[in-house]
């Protein structure tokens, strides 16, 4: 897909405007489990929603309003909101994963379609107040620190008055780094380190995974977020830890994921 060759609207990309003879005919890898590896080695698309991303899809289809996915691969998520007559923007790093995205999108749905390509938090920018709720699933567990920093007043700052955010990450209790990692993030919470739970070399701790993971990770808990969101300017629905239902066993705490309110 030559993204280049379209105008970028303060959306992105509209994409009922993409010509399809410019997609590449780009094809997703196998499904592995309940997941599809991602092209650039940032994990997996969950092919089950979990509870949070079914909320994000419930609570976009009530307001009928303009929604934002961030790090939405190949947009599984994004094809239950048209599915359901909803707006909204699908965003990712990789053009590969837009290409898929769009050639799986039946024709009549690309008008609620805009797609916006770069690295968040610094290559995307969107009007203030522009969305009823935005979604960033297992994508920020991909940042580091200072880019948390940035991400967050951003999704703040395009979150329209009392719009929702909606969050799904790696916790450190992850069966990867329960053995491995948990001692230390726990003495860095005791410590006050700023952010705890930056993984430099997560490929030696979980072999498994390194064909589809970067050697950096940021993991999160659930004390650590309760601090943070609020200096970000955001209440807390609801926050918990959880697993997917495919998941290898990490004692129901593998994930975590919260819902909070632009305040």
């Amino acid at each position: 897909m030559l993204l280049n060759n379209y105008t970028n609207n303060e959306f992105g990309i509209h994409a009922v405007e993409v010509n399809i003879d410019d997609i590449k005919n780009v094809k997703a890898p196998e499904q592995l489990r309940d997941e599809i590896p991602t092209m650039n080695r940032c994990g997996y698309m969950k092919k089950d929603l979990g509870v949070i991303c079914k909320e994000f899809i419930k609570f976009s289809l009530e307001t009928k309003e303009l929604v934002l996915e961030l790090g939405c691969a190949y947009g599984f998520v994004v094809q239950h909101i048209l599915a359901g007559n909803g707006k909204i923007v699908a965003s990712d790093l990789d053009e590969n994963h837009l290409s898929v995205l769009l050639q799986s999108t039946p024709k009549d749905k690309l008008e609620n379609l805009h797609l916006m390509q770069g690295r968040f938090p610094d290559e995307i920018n969107f009007p203030k107040e522009s969305f009823k709720a935005i979604l960033s699933s297992r994508m920020f567990h991909f940042l580091e620190g200072k880019d948390i920093d940035a991400g967050l007043k951003k999704v703040h700052a395009w979150l329209k008055p009392g719009g929702k955010f909606f969050f799904t990450g790696v916790s450190p209790y992850n069966y990867t780094l329960r053995d491995n990692f948990l001692d230390t993030y726990q003495k860095r919470r005791e410590e006050k380190v700023e952010w705890p739970g930056e993984v430099r070399d997560f490929n030696s701790r979980a072999v498994d995974h390194k064909e589809y993971l970067q050697d950096f990770i940021h993991t999160f808990d659930r004390a650590h977020l309760e601090e943070l969101l609020p200096k970000y300017g955001f209440a807390i629905d609801e926050i918990k830890l959880f697993d997917y239902p495919n998941s290898i066993d990490s004692n129901n705490e593998g994930h975590i994921g919260f819902i909070a309110t632009k305040i």
